[in-house]
């Protein structure tokens, strides 16, 4: 007997829950590492700004059934130096064991410990060789610290540290690169940028001359026509504007005739697919984005004025039905967003000044606090892009969507003032903001 294509969406449906539903967690064994069982190799964690990483038993991210965190890094003069050691098992706080997700648990005693009179200090309930006992870890928040964050809000002391980070260590490369010059641009110090020129000129060279080729240009060209785009518009700074038209032109020009992009783009000779694979929505929306701004710093082109317009009507499908799928597909029905598919589709329908679909996507990106942590071979766009796309549903809305995420983020961040990218599949230590996977569609 034939199955049907509603049957068979049912079966993806249905393998999707499994995979990433909470149940997906307790059909792995929870080793007890107190009782000799072993870790996997698959990934451990930063534990917030104690400074040290820990293992965590989890399911594609999920730790729903964790209720122990194995310490496998300590760095020398971090708060943990001297409190923690390779090897140790954290059981719980103070002397109560963890009875529920270990790794939000211990995020969410972070931010307390900074908050009102936590002066800073985290009580941990540690295994060390057979002995349990009840040890404290300081983030070293000060009291000063504290004063300066009820004063105001708009510069977090984490911001201001991470800035500071990044001003030491350097942007990275790529496209952590220009999200991390961004990030620099957003503090508007202008000790940071001298920086941020330096990248934008090098990526935005007048001269530059783009040739509509096969492979995996499209991430690129997108990421780099958004940060210069935003980059010009931030600083007046034109020199970046010829390259601006240059990428501007090649993207349209790559566009399939629905408006989308895949990995690569649509070449002469292959006008029926994209670079020999499909569409790919997480990077057609950042190169959608960035012809929306292209535009605003200038660029009026034909060829691009109907690429965005193509862009619009596809995208424009999806309201009021679900959300924005991997790529030339049906909605996605079991998920508020993907990746943070609908939080980009909110800023662009805003930027376009299109109420409607900007309040839907924005509404369907906030109630999505509980599924970030979904991603197709990783999470880091549902973050980067995330709060901003949710910040276009209203101020209480992202409060209440960013309080729900608070612990994720007070996990993620370094000691030294430096955020870390969690979803990362290999247990590495980050040198800077951290680094996104090749490909977080």
């Amino acid at each position: 007997m034939r199955t049907t294509w509603h049957a068979k969406l049912l079966f993806v449906l249905a393998a999707a829950w499994l995979a990433f539903g909470p149940s997906a967690a307790a059909q792995s064994a929870v080793p007890d590492l107190t009782q000799g069982g072993k870790p996997d190799d698959t990934h451990d964690w930063t534990l917030g700004p104690t400074g040290a990483r820990g293992w965590i038993a989890a399911q594609q991210l999920t730790t729903l059934d964790a209720r122990q965190i194995l310490v496998t890094a300590v760095e020398k003069g971090s708060p943990a130096d001297g409190v923690l050691e390779v090897g140790d098992v954290i059981l719980g706080l103070g002397d109560k064991p963890f009875t529920s997700d270990a790794r939000r648990v211990l995020g969410k005693a972070i931010t307390r410990a900074e908050a009102g009179e936590g002066r800073g200090l985290l009580a941990l309930l540690r295994w060390r060789k057979g002995k349990r006992g009840a040890r404290r870890c300081t983030s070293r928040c000060s009291a000063a610290t504290r004063r300066r964050r009820r004063k105001t809000a708009r510069n977090p002391s984490a911001s201001s540290k991470a800035a500071k980070y990044l001003g030491q260590h350097g942007l990275g490369e790529g496209l952590v690169a220009e999200v991390n010059a961004l990030a620099l641009l957003a503090t508007g110090k202008p000790e940071y940028l001298d920086e941020v020129k330096s990248l934008a000129h090098t990526l935005g060279d007048p001269k530059l001359k783009l040739d509509l080729r096969e492979g995996m240009c499209a991430w690129d060209w997108g990421a780099t026509n958004l940060f210069l785009s935003q980059y010009l518009l931030a600083t007046g700074d034109k020199y970046v504007l010829p390259a601006i038209r240059e990428y501007s032109h090649a993207l349209s020009q790559g566009q399939s005739q629905v408006g989308l992009w895949g990995h690569g783009m649509v070449v002469p000779g292959s006008e029926w697919g994209l670079g020999g694979y499909g569409a790919v929505n997480q990077v057609g929306l950042s190169c959608w984005l960035s012809l929306i701004l292209a535009q605003q710093c200038g660029v009026d082109d034909d060829v691009v004025t109907q690429a965005v317009a193509r862009s619009q009507r596809f995208f424009a499908f999806y309201v009021g039905k679900g959300s924005i799928p991997y790529g030339d597909h049906a909605p996605f029905h079991f998920l508020h967003d993907n990746n943070g598919k609908n939080a980009m589709a909110a800023l662009a329908f805003d930027w376009l000044d299109e109420a409607p679909a900007t309040r839907f996507f924005a509404s369907m990106s906030a109630a999505a606090y509980d599924e970030r942590e979904l991603g197709h071979t990783g999470n880091y766009f549902g973050y980067l892009w995330g709060p901003l796309g949710v910040a276009r549903a209203g101020e209480q809305a992202l409060a209440a969507h960013l309080a729900e995420q608070r612990w994720f983020y007070d996990l993620a961040r370094r000691w030294d003032g430096g955020f870390t990218y969690q979803g990362a599949p290999a247990p590495t230590i980050p040198t800077r903001a951290g680094t996104p996977p090749a490909c977080s569609c």
